[in-house]
């Protein structure tokens, strides 16, 4: 399924990224270790990281589906990649639309659907900031 897909994958970047900034080299069997370190460091915010990429989501489909109504909420997964574990705040990879598909890529080059997303990004950072 895609959600464990995208599990298997962060955590095989995140064994090799936090390996990498230790200086270490990991064995496959200390991948694990690895995985679990970064996870540790993904888990202290990701709460209020969930939290904040379910905003986004909702504001997403809000602004998105009275213009395109076949707009379909395929909700929100989790998964702990690295690039986000930094942050000292929370953090989401928010994926607009997929140029492999055909209807995605013909509005993301319309300034109609990109000024919809931001819109529905700056809503969600709002929501969030006031604690909705």
């Amino acid at each position: 399924d895609a959600e464990g897909f995208a599990a298997r994958v962060a955590a095989r970047e995140n064994a090799d990224r936090a390996a990498g900034r230790a200086g270490l080299a990991l064995a496959q069997s200390e991948a694990e270790i690895g995985s679990l370190l970064a996870g540790l460091m993904v888990g202290k915010l990701q709460a209020r990281s969930q939290h904040f990429a379910d905003l986004m989501q909702r504001s997403a489909i809000a602004s998105l589906s009275p213009r395109y109504p076949d707009t379909r909420d395929q909700g929100v997964r989790a998964a702990g990649f690295f690039v986000l574990a930094g942050a000292d705040m929370p953090a989401a990879l928010f994926e607009t639309a997929f140029i492999s598909n055909p209807a995605d890529e013909a509005r993301l080059a319309t300034a109609d659907y990109r000024q919809k997303m931001a819109d529905a990004v700056v809503n969600a950072v709002r929501a969030y900031r006031e604690g909705k």
